[in-house]
């Protein structure tokens, strides 16, 4: 069981996140942009730098990054796009540079997060007892993103293979 020690709970998350070499859980994104759209997939983190935000249900788009160079995989064609700063490091743990107010609700973490980087009025990150994310939340004007995490795995064997990407 992990202890909470009176530095905060930033720090605890950063303890925890130093034990984690890779990182693998079922994903459920649910977008609203006008209309509302909701994806399934999976997504893939081995350090050092290495992500894979796998999307397979209504259709694929997939992001893979290494370091700061990222690319997109859509309807078949492969472009370079900025990292997604938010996140991949919301989760890897990485709240190092963003303001970060923390609160307990049902006996759960809570993080609300501010920070030019991240790009939205409001970002929430939902916390399970072990630290590691469970859902995510950011919303603009009245447009939002959630992103749920099930199922996740720590330190399991994932393949660089998975980060590369290629066309048929």
């Amino acid at each position: 069981m992990l202890v909470l020690l009176l530095s905060g709970v930033v720090d605890d998350i950063k303890r925890v996140y130093d034990t984690v070499r890779t990182f693998r859980a079922d994903v459920v994104q649910e977008v609203k942009f006008g209309n509302l759209v909701v994806y399934k997939g999976r997504v893939y983190l081995k350090k050092p730098d290495l992500f894979r935000w796998e999307l397979t249900e209504p259709e694929e788009y997939i992001i893979v990054a290494k370091g700061d160079s990222s690319w997109v995989k859509y309807r078949g064609e492969i472009y370079s796009q900025p990292v997604p700063y938010d996140l991949k490091s919301l989760l890897m743990g990485d709240y190092s540079s963003l303001n970060v107010e923390e609160r307990r609700r049902d006996g759960r973490w809570v993080l609300r997060i501010t920070s030019e980087k991240v790009g939205y009025d409001s970002l929430v990150v939902f916390l399970r007892e072990n630290l590691l994310p469970e859902r995510i939340e950011a919303f603009q004007d009245e447009n939002y993103i959630k992103i749920t995490l099930k199922d996740p795995q720590v330190n399991v064997e994932i393949p660089d293979s998975l980060f590369k990407l290629s066309v048929p």
